[in-house]
């Protein structure tokens, strides 16, 4: 007997179902896990760019409001020991461009004081690696819902 089909997420363009359409940028060293959002976020309708590194999210993100086609929110992981641009200074770099960002810090580092405070730190929410699905999904609505 072959077990019934899961139902289906909302589809992206449903928007009398309570979804919009976000403009989102993915800050993070590791390529999989850029890869691994971007198609997630994708699949619920997002439009979704991702970097590397903060230097380059400062620049996606400055590029995006100078176009008039700002991010609705950042993803931004803490930690970048390749070198890059890490996620403290890219926040601190992205409020001074635009104080009203929204950012979610990533991290794995969960004794990292930047994960308890995150608010103190410029950051509207907060997930920790490995996150699942539904855990990313929820903390991206609760941060486009909360104030600036």
């Amino acid at each position: 007997m072959i077990p019934p089909a899961p139902p289906s997420a909302p589809a992206p363009s449903d928007t009398s179902a309570g979804f919009t359409r976000r403009r989102i940028l993915v800050m993070d060293d590791e390529e999989l896990i850029r890869e691994l959002l971007r198609e997630l976020l994708s699949t619920f309708g997002h439009e979704v760019e991702c970097t590397a590194e903060g230097g380059e999210a400062v620049s996606l993100y400055g590029a995006a409001l100078r176009a008039g086609k700002p991010f609705d929110l950042v993803i931004v992981d803490l930690s970048v020991p390749s070198g890059g641009m890490d996620g403290m200074d890219t926040i601190r770099s992205l409020r001074a461009l635009d104080p009203k960002v929204r950012a979610i810090v990533a991290s794995g580092y969960l004794k990292n004081p930047v994960l308890t405070n995150y608010r103190e730190h410029g950051f509207v929410g907060m997930v920790t690696k490995p996150y699942s699905v539904s855990e990313l999904l929820r903390e991206v609505q609760r941060a486009m819902e909360a104030r600036g």
